[in-house]
């Protein structure tokens, strides 16, 4: 869903500046990353709790012309 992407692009970001330090796949995360991560863990485990309220049917189906999905 399009207002997940910011949150996407921040792990991609911190991915980024890993491979930029040249941290192996084994290695402890610098502790400036670390804390990041552990921040946008956090955040990942709160992400369940938002809510998107929207309409599915607008108008009563008996009311409509032509119905289509997308």
């Amino acid at each position: 869903m399009g207002f997940l992407a910011p949150f996407m692009v921040r792990a991609k970001i911190l991915f980024q500046s890993l491979w930029q330090l040249g941290t192996l796949w084994d290695e402890p995360l610098p502790d400036d990353v670390d804390h990041l991560w552990v921040k946008w863990k956090q955040e990942l485990e709160e992400l369940p709790l938002i809510n998107v309220p929207r309409a599915l049917v607008p108008v009563a189906l008996v009311e409509a012309k032509r119905v289509e999905l997308h």
